[in-house]
């Protein structure tokens, strides 16, 4: 088990987060309550994150590992989201979208008119379940999510999605040499299917042939991951994310 402080993080939020390692926590106990010596363990974590100045600390478990999960609630940790990683095997569609909305690269300029569509994703992220961040903190997320994506990193993309000069989508991603290329943020203002598909679609495109990553999505966005696996996306991996508040009993 090991902790690390994130500095991104910290800056962004104002506040001392850092992000906890498990590691072989689950071996450390059995479901008996408590299992001492990974609840040792993790106070162990919290006085050495504490004298880093941190009050936020992440963690996330397979929710195969039900030891692990009983563990971290018994530490104080909040369950905040079922996270999905998503897989397509083609990075292609089988049908071309019927839609008007014109795909293009995002650029700086766009960030503003993405609003609406932020307003749209907030929700859905694990900072807007967690009450100590709440839903504004959320959309900042969001919105330097997309902010970075437009800026002059040749690894992460912004795409918009236009229809008589608004713009009604947009996705993010990246293309990190050594992984896999991956979508991670998609909204749009129209109902249906055919502008995300439009934008996805588009994506793909730039894709070499062969499999990519979508998500993470929340478990509970039950509408995207109907989308998604409408797509061809199958579900790839399951994290159960939690917070714990050092400050917090």
């Amino acid at each position: 088990m090991s902790y690390e402080r994130l500095s991104w993080d910290s800056e962004f939020f104002g506040v001392g987060i850092g992000r906890v390692d498990l590691g072989d926590l689950g071996d450390l106990g059995d479901l008996g309550d408590p299992a001492p010596a990974a609840l040792a363990a993790l106070a162990a974590i919290d006085d050495l994150a504490r004298a880093d100045g941190v009050s936020c600390l992440y963690a996330s478990v397979d929710p195969a590992d039900v030891a692990a999960t009983i563990q971290l609630q018994q530490a104080g940790y909040l369950l905040v989201e079922v996270a999905l990683d998503l897989r397509h095997p083609t990075s292609r569609l089988a049908r071309t979208p019927d839609t008007t909305a014109v795909v293009r690269t995002g650029t700086p300029d766009d960030l503003e008119p993405l609003s609406p569509l932020l307003d749209r994703l907030a929700p859905w992220s694990r900072y807007a379940v967690d009450p100590r961040f709440g839903a504004e903190a959320a959309r900042r997320m969001q919105a330097a999510c997309a902010a970075r994506a437009a800026g002059p990193d040749p690894d992460r993309f912004l795409l918009v999605s236009e229809d008589d000069g608004e713009i009604v989508g947009f996705c993010t991603g990246s293309t990190f040499q050594g992984e896999l290329p991956r979508i991670d943020l998609i909204a749009t203002t129209r109902p249906g299917r055919e502008v995300a598909e439009g934008l996805v679609d588009a994506r793909f495109a730039g894709f070499p042939l062969g499999s990519s990553m979508g998500g993470p999505i929340a478990a509970r966005n039950i509408a995207s991951l109907r989308f998604v696996l409408g797509m061809g996306y199958g579900v790839a991996t399951c994290r159960y994310m939690f917070h714990k508040w050092l400050d917090e009993a």
